[in-house]
């Protein structure tokens, strides 16, 4: 049986790789630590609004975003 990928790992991965976690993400969207780690777990929740916060404060560039969201 072949293994499922969640949607959006690759948005994971980026987030991660910017050493982005829970805790840090909560204090850039100004969330519980629970809510940014259910994102992290499950990308495709991530919002645009929270997206664009990620690209202003952790200085991914948004194009790596988009390129993340389009496979």
């Amino acid at each position: 049986m072949k293994r499922q990928e969640i949607p959006f790992v690759s948005l994971q991965r980026l987030i991660r790789g910017y050493n982005l976690n829970a805790v840090k993400l909560a204090d850039i969207w100004h969330c519980s630590y629970n809510t940014a780690a259910a994102r992290l777990r499950d990308p495709g929740k991530i919002t645009l609004r929270e997206l664009e916060k990620i690209s202003n404060s952790a200085g991914i560039p948004m194009d790596e975003i988009r390129a993340c969201i389009r496979g």
